[in-house]
């Protein structure tokens, strides 16, 4: 079948030729128990006069008694002791067995099928020929798909397994030939080699094609009573090329960080996929930019090419959502904090009531804008004044411990009133909690960002539609950013959205909500679109939930194993810490990164 993968040379054992003795098993001395058991009584099995007259050797073992014999040593080594894992299983038997028969099974993983293990088996007599043969299909332990945002970026990353992969490859040209036909910019050379400077020339006919692609580009003006003026101001018909510079190279520039990880992600699944090794109905969710790679690789909602154009616009949007001074700097800054660092007693509530009184006295904008790791890793987005003050109050926390009477409330403000009452210098430093993260200067994911989402909505409309929607593969298996709740298409999921974003889109379907409004699988896809446009439109300017986002992959949704897609392994390392928290402490998750552990996800042989 197109969707069966055989690996190369016939697969690999189970288990290495030294543990053999772990499939030796013996017949038991009579069939009389499992003849009781099977109500099978046939005499061939329990009377050796009736045998003998058949020409059979002695009263021969069930067949099914061997068949279950060998599903039990595939069920114990292929499939960790969960016989649900076991989706198929059948046999053929080629051998007779006796009573006190000494049997030897051997089992080797032949390939994958959607997704699942391929398992061939073939129990024989210890110094004779085979008697029985097994195939099987298992599946994986419960898998999530986790999916890498802005900040796992490096110079050739995805280029090895563009050399290897076909399929891998083919994202990548794609990708690039959609770069370059869109906006005169090469992806993969930019991939590669990291420039600082490229240069965009519009003077040939594919070049004023490119010139009106970038001219067609608009945001909201925030002075200007909304109106739409250009991304690039700077590209007018009279313009005959557009330099980019970054002094950290191009990779580091938000448009094509976004567009390059996109890329990466897209063909490492492309390349599982064709090895058949993406586990059918897993559930899956992206941090950050990680949700559109996450969306675009599982469920197919976008074409290559609509989610790098919403990849570079989502990054051109938000690096022009802040005033810049005449040498491009912004007065915005993000900071990584680390409550736990404070002291005994001091976690996220007090590090949120820190920001809460900070804001309190002192207007501007300084707000947590990723919910990473309970307890220890946070990134709070802000104005560089507001950031300093917060690491000059959690500075003076953890010199003076928590309070007493556990009052923090009022230490806190005693704190903060003492900062104030001297002059604060702005430029980032690191204190004893926060860490200032180097080369941003747009507060992603937080409420400074909202001027852009009724511009990004309609991006949105136009590239999520209806008839691409591929509900049962959403449906509570697609983990959002806004809310961390599998998607469901519900009113109650509905209120969930606006309770959080005030959305006026999501106001308007409660308000017109009836009966009958999930009667079709038309209405259903229908709303599921609009319920998309939402949760997209408000992530980047809403904070991203993914210390609730791992609780339900490891709690509600009981995933056991948990694949990273990404050139980092940054969502694996928060997992790690995760499941060293009280809550889950006793379960066992296998986690695997895509090039880390490249071996383990694509079981090449030990």
């Amino acid at each position: 079948p197109s969707d069966e993968v055989l690996f190369d040379r016939d697969g690999y054992p189970l288990i290495s030729p030294r543990n053999q003795d772990l499939l030796l098993v013996t017949v038991p001395d009579s069939n009389w128990e499992y003849t009781r058991v099977s109500a099978d009584g046939n005499a061939i099995h329990t009377n050796p006069y009736i045998a003998d007259i058949a020409g059979l050797p002695g009263t021969i073992t069930h067949g099914l008694w061997t068949s279950a014999s060998t599903r039990a040593l595939v069920e114990c080594y292929a499939a960790d002791d969960d016989p649900e894992r076991i989706r198929m299983y059948q046999t053929n038997f080629v051998g007779m067995v006796l009573p006190r028969d000494k049997l030897r099974t051997e089992l080797f993983h032949v390939g994958m099928k959607d997704g699942r293990m391929l398992v061939k088996g073939i129990t024989s007599k210890v110094g004779g020929g085979p008697v029985l043969e097994c195939t099987a299909e298992i599946e994986q332990p419960a898998t999530a798909y986790v999916f890498t945002g802005q900040g796992s970026q490096e110079v050739g990353m995805g280029m090895e397994l563009y050399k290897q992969s076909a399929a891998a490859r083919d994202v990548w040209n794609r990708a690039d030939r959609f770069m370059v036909a869109k906006y005169g910019v090469s992806l993969l050379k930019i991939v590669r080699t990291n420039p600082k400077e490229l240069a965009v020339h519009f003077g040939s006919k594919t070049g004023e094609d490119i010139r009106r692609n970038y001219m067609s580009l608009t945001k909201r003006s925030g002075s200007d009573k909304g109106k739409s003026v250009p991304l690039f101001p700077e590209i007018t018909l009279d313009s005959y090329s557009y330099t980019y510079r970054s002094p950290t190279g191009l990779l580091n520039s938000t448009q094509f960080t976004q567009v390059a990880l996109i890329t990466f992600a897209m063909a490492a699944v492309a390349d599982m996929r064709a090895k058949s090794l993406v586990q059918k109905g897993a559930v899956f969710a992206g941090h950050s930019l990680g949700e559109y790679a996450a969306l675009s690789s599982m469920s197919g909602m976008f074409t290559l090419e609509d989610v790098l154009a919403i990849g570079f616009y989502r990054g051109m949007l938000m690096q022009s959502s802040v005033k810049r001074d005449t040498q491009g700097r912004s007065q915005y800054g993000m900071v990584a904090v680390d409550p736990s660092r404070l002291g005994s007693g001091v976690d996220e509530s007090v590090m949120t009531l820190a920001i809460g009184t900070i804001c309190e006295h002192r207007g501007g904008l300084l707000e947590v804008v990723n919910y990473n790791v309970r307890g220890s890793q946070y990134v709070v987005a802000g104005t560089l004044h507001q950031l300093a003050l917060l690491r000059l109050v959690l500075d003076a926390i953890a010199r003076q411990g928590a309070p007493a009477d556990g009052n923090w409330e009022l230490l806190i403000s005693l704190i903060v009133g003492d900062v104030l009452a001297s002059p604060v210098d702005s430029k980032p430093v690191r204190g004893r909690a926060t860490i200032p993260l180097p080369g941003i200067d747009v507060p992603f994911h937080s409420r400074q960002l909202l001027s852009g989402v009724d511009e990004f909505r309609a991006l949105l409309q136009g590239m999520i539609q209806p008839e691409n929607i591929n509900y049962p593969v959403l449906h509570l298996r697609y983990i959002p950013n806004v809310t961390a709740v599998p998607f469901e298409v519900s009113r109650e999921y509905f209120t969930l959205v606006h309770s959080i974003t005030q959305s006026p889109v999501a106001a308007s379907v409660l308000d017109s909500w009836t009966d009958a409004a999930l009667d079709s699988d038309d209405d259903i896809a229908r709303l599921a679109a609009t319920l998309l446009v939402e949760l997209l439109a408000y992530q980047f300017a809403s904070p991203v939930q993914w210390i609730d986002a791992q609780n339900v992959l490891l709690g509600k949704l009981g995933v056991h194993r948990l694949v990273e897609v990404g050139a980092a392994s940054i969502l694996s390392d928060m997992i790690v810490k995760t499941l060293k928290s009280e809550a889950f402490s006793s379960k066992h998750v296998e986690i695997l990164h895509v090039d880390r552990d490249r071996d383990a996800i694509y079981y090449t042989q030990p």
